[in-house]
């Protein structure tokens, strides 16, 4: 398969939520971190921590993962806030359709409890790709989110890498809630907070729910020129 243009991996780059079995060879992830480390960063202060799981650890790690949403867990308990509380109505909306939609793609009904349950506890099964990602960054370099920015780029980076190979991804904010659980497992030091998981693989091109593909408001509502 011939890879993408920039231009191609951007348009192409989608989150997929259900993945085939297909392995990606550890020299395949290796490449793609590397190119990822090309990503720019506050003097060059890269500030990123990334930790690959496969084969019998990462079923473990979904066992673990998965027996820790069976017994509850707290759906805010990131060491940050993923959805702030003085969020704005526009964006409020923004992810509340985002939500429908995505349920309406996979066929789970608004009312319908049990299967929206489901679904969010397929993000600790990596919806079954072959290679899970965590991302951590030091604490210090977290405060007041700036460098997290830079953390964001080396993993938009590393998406349109793998979308470019032709590889899917899927980046996971909801692994942020079992830190307690997933940190220690993973051996982050307790220095590092982490950040996000990250789903890598070949998308299941059967699946419904990978019909669904976001929108994006146009460029004139929130870009402004200046200037001739």
């Amino acid at each position: 398969m011939a890879e993408l243009t920039a231009s191609e991996a951007i348009n192409a780059r989608q989150s997929r939520r259900a993945f085939l079995d297909t392995p990606v060879p550890r020299e395949t992830v290796e490449r793609l971190l590397a190119l990822a480390s090309r990503s720019p960063s506050g003097s060059n202060m890269q500030p990123w921590n990334v930790y690959v799981v496969t084969g019998d650890k990462l079923d473990e790690l979904k066992a673990v993962a998965l027996k820790a949403i069976a017994n509850g867990v707290d759906l805010g308990a990131a060491e940050f806030e993923i959805y702030p509380a003085g969020m704005s109505d526009v964006h409020t909306e923004r992810r509340l359709r985002n939500a429908e939609e995505m349920f309406g793609a996979a066929g789970v009904a608004r009312d319908y409890v049990a299967g929206r349950m489901g679904q969010m506890a397929a993000n600790f099964r990596f919806f079954d790709a072959p290679v899970g990602m965590f991302f951590s960054i030091d604490r210090a370099l977290a405060v007041g989110n700036g460098q997290m920015a830079h953390l964001g780029m080396f993993i938009q980076t590393l998406m349109l890498a793998a979308q470019a190979e032709g590889l899917d991804t899927c980046p996971q904010e909801a692994w942020a809630i079992l830190h307690d659980t997933v940190a220690p497992w993973l051996g982050i030091p307790d220095e590092q907070m982490l950040y996000c998981g990250l789903a890598l693989g070949h998308h299941d091109p059967d699946a419904p729910i990978n019909s669904f593909r976001t929108d994006r408001e146009p460029i004139e509502s929130f870009t402004t020129f200046l200037g001739n």
